[in-house]
């Protein structure tokens, strides 16, 4: 299941679709998490040099960023570990919860 279907399954529900600013700032979150997560994946780099010139290690290393980034990205986007849903999910009954008790009266 994808963001996406969540999101649609909430607001089936509820008639209410979560803020979109929650839905991009999940799916970032969850994008950086899996790119820090790969960063240690190194995608065949070497730590001591051995590439042969030490100039162009800034050059790979911006580049590796890059595939990083698009690689957790992509990974989210595809449905990740499900980190963006269950935020989606924890933020939108939280704040269900608070209109309730605004609506009730209870604090």
């Amino acid at each position: 299941m994808r963001i996406d279907d969540v999101v649609a399954v909430q607001a089936g529900a509820k008639n209410t679709l979560p803020n979109p600013k929650l839905v991009d700032g999940a799916k970032d979150f969850e994008a950086m998490m899996l790119k820090e997560m790969l960063k240690p994946l190194h995608f065949g780099a070497t730590d001591d040099g051995a590439n042969g010139d030490s100039e162009k290690g800034g050059e790979a290393d911006t580049i590796q960023g890059f595939a990083l980034d698009a690689l957790g990205k992509g990974l989210t986007r595809g449905g990740g570990f499900g980190l963006a849903k269950q935020i989606i999910r924890q933020v939108t009954a939280e704040q269900s919860a608070r209109q309730s008790k605004r609506v009730t009266g209870h604090d």
